[in-house]
């Protein structure tokens, strides 16, 4: 990806407080990241999200982060399936008794 120092240029109106290395850090060779640590990164964003105080938030990312994302908050389907540059409006029914989701799940998510 493009350095954080760059996006910010590129980007003023965006926060990157987040995004805590200038570099990439998810680089891992021609093979790219291993599919064990894209999964564990999908369920503490689950974590960050579910936490977050808002209504409505705007998830972009890449189609393989967004199956793992699904994953992480138990989406009923067996297939995701997304176009390239697809909107999609997901609904997350958190439970009064809700609790943070474990290493491999999640809260349960529905399509709207």
């Amino acid at each position: 990806r493009t350095s954080r120092r760059d996006l910010q240029a590129q980007f003023p109106m965006v926060d990157f407080c987040l995004v805590t290395h200038d570099e990439d850090k998810w680089r891992f060779g021609p093979n790219g990241e291993p599919p064990s640590q894209v999964q564990r990164r999908a369920v503490q964003f689950a974590h960050w999200l579910i936490a977050r105080p808002e209504m409505e938030i705007a998830v972009v990312s890449h189609f393989t982060f967004l199956v793992k994302l699904l994953k992480a908050l138990n989406w009923p389907r067996k297939r995701h399936s997304f176009d390239n540059c697809e909107c999609k409006t997901l609904l997350l029914e958190i439970p009064a008794d809700y609790s943070a989701p474990g290493p491999e799940g999640g809260t349960p998510a529905s399509e709207t």
